[in-house]
């Protein structure tokens, strides 16, 4: 690594870094995580368990990671977000549950060659799309229609600025962009419908460049990323509906 890229990822850390976690809201609520084995959703679990949250996390396949997790207050279903079925299948876990956070971190990234219009696989370019994308609207719908009534206060997507169409100067990623844009729609829509019936709020942050399994070459780190999303979380208002930000709650454009 060069001198000039340590600087720069010193201080893009420096940048999100949260020595000190007052919470003062975010306390004994009943908190649903998407895609919570490893990176985001992972550390998301462990700081909502530690603030004495009930959580209810979801996984792809494999859980061996969230079982080292000894909680009660920690329910496991395993839910892939591009199969509607098993999204269907939660209101067995949920049904009349209480239900007050939702926090959407299921994301993929699509083919690997996609920064060509003749390279797009379709096929893939549609399953990408239904789960970083379609989805969140699916699992939103069957907590809705089957948690405790009136329960629902906040939905929080985890977006990316790839999403943004005012910052895409650099053309690539087609389906990765496409997708979180759709996102970023389809969350907008849900602030004003779902606010306007059940007082709901819906907002979109984007986490930055955190090192995942997704983003191996990532600079943030999951534990600081799932601070800075639960800082915001935490302080959230009414003022955030229909909003698109960064840990930091610089708003992004659309």
């Amino acid at each position: 690594m060069g001198l000039r890229r340590f600087f720069k990822n010193y201080f893009y850390r420096k940048k999100y870094q949260i020595k000190s976690l007052k919470i003062d809201n975010l306390r004994k609520k009943s908190i649903f995580i998407t895609g919570t084995n490893s990176g985001i959703g992972l550390a998301l679990v462990k700081k909502c368990i530690s603030l004495d949250n009930k959580v209810y996390a979801t996984y792809r396949k494999n859980c061996d990671q969230l079982k080292k997790i000894e909680s009660k207050k920690l329910i496991l279903i395993k839910c892939d977000n591009s199969n509607f079925i098993e999204i269907d299948n939660l209101k067995n876990f949920i049904k009349n549950k209480s239900i007050n956070i939702i926090i959407n971190n299921v994301g993929v990234w699509g083919q690997e060659n996609q920064d060509n219009l003749e390279n797009i696989n379709y096929q893939n370019f549609i399953n990408t799309a239904v789960t970083n994308a379609i989805s969140v609207t699916k699992i939103v719908n069957v907590i809705l229609q089957n948690s405790k009534k009136k329960s629902l206060e906040c939905i929080l997507n985890i977006g990316s600025g790839g999403g943004s169409i005012s910052k895409n100067i650099s053309g690539n990623a087609y389906v990765y962009r496409a997708s979180k844009a759709m996102l970023n729609s389809l969350t907008k829509n849900m602030s004003i419908d779902l606010y306007n019936r059940h007082k709901i709020i819906s907002f979109v942050v984007d986490p930055g460049n955190v090192k995942t399994s997704m983003n191996k070459n990532g600079i943030l780190k999951s534990d600081d990323c799932a601070k800075s999303l639960i800082k915001i979380l935490d302080q959230y208002s009414v003022k955030d509906n229909g909003k698109f930000f960064d840990l930091l709650k610089n708003e992004i454009p659309w």
